[in-house]
């Protein structure tokens, strides 16, 4: 988001995102704590919750970003994590405030069976389409990647495709723009084990290419030096026995 050059900007609802709907004095406490918890840190611009009363009992992993037209965040809800019904929310802030969630994708398959959705990834392209990047599937060894576009800021939004075979796509963190306009995305597989890998697309989510497993598993951590010459990139992932 540009706001991130100037300062950061920390929003108390998607911090919160992790936790169930509270009853509406548990939640007037918990938003004087955040409020004044975010109020110490440096450069924090404002705290706000995106709302207060939702449709869904239960919501995660949410995502931000900046479009012309203002704020947008988005999230997955439903009964509870993992369950059918969980799909992905957005809501809007515009010069009134946040608008009502809204869901915009879902795991409903053309067979009428339902997966869950998860881990949405928003990003603002510098001078194209705001993309929506989740995963659709029973759990996470067995989703897939899914992309939806929107080309006015969030409002309308195109029906989710999935990415190609073997493409999960972001998986939870925002793209990094490269030089030459490329998105480079920090994925990984749990089929076996968590596995960290690179994928990157040069036209916003239609061709995909991917790197090998960048992690090993052993009991303590360890680092390795790349023999490549150039512009290097650090990254940092998490995982079970993970380094």
């Amino acid at each position: 988001m540009r706001l991130v050059s100037r300062a950061a900007i920390l929003l108390a609802a998607p911090l919160l995102f992790c936790c169930r709907m509270q009853e509406p004095k548990e939640t007037q406490q918990l938003s004087r704590f955040v409020s004044v918890s975010l109020e110490k840190q440096p450069g924090m611009v404002s705290s706000e919750f995106i709302f207060e009363a939702a449709p869904f009992p239960s919501c995660h992993a949410s995502t931000i970003a900046e479009t012309k037209d203002g704020l947008i965040a988005a999230w997955f809800g439903g009964s509870d994590e993992g369950r059918p019904d969980v799909g992905i929310w957005i809501a809007r802030r515009g010069a009134a405030g946040w608008s009502d969630p809204v869901e915009v994708a879902d795991g409903r398959q053309p067979n009428g069976q339902r997966y869950p959705a998860w881990n949405p990834v928003l990003f603002q392209s510098a001078n194209g389409p705001l993309l929506l990047f989740y995963k659709v599937g029973p759990y996470p060894s067995g989703w897939w990647g899914m992309r939806a576009l929107s080309e006015d800021g969030g409002q309308a939004w195109s029906r989710g495709q999935p990415l190609p075979k073997g493409i999960l796509g972001p998986i939870k963190n925002k793209p990094v723009l490269l030089p030459g306009n490329s998105l480079l995305c920090g994925s990984s597989t749990e089929a076996g084990g968590w596995h960290v890998h690179m994928e990157s697309t040069p036209d916003l989510g239609t061709t995909w290419t991917a790197t090998g497993q960048l992690n090993r598993f052993s009991a303590a951590p360890s680092t390795e030096e790349s023999p490549n010459p150039g512009p290097r990139l650090p990254t940092a992932s998490r995982g079970r026995r993970c380094s």
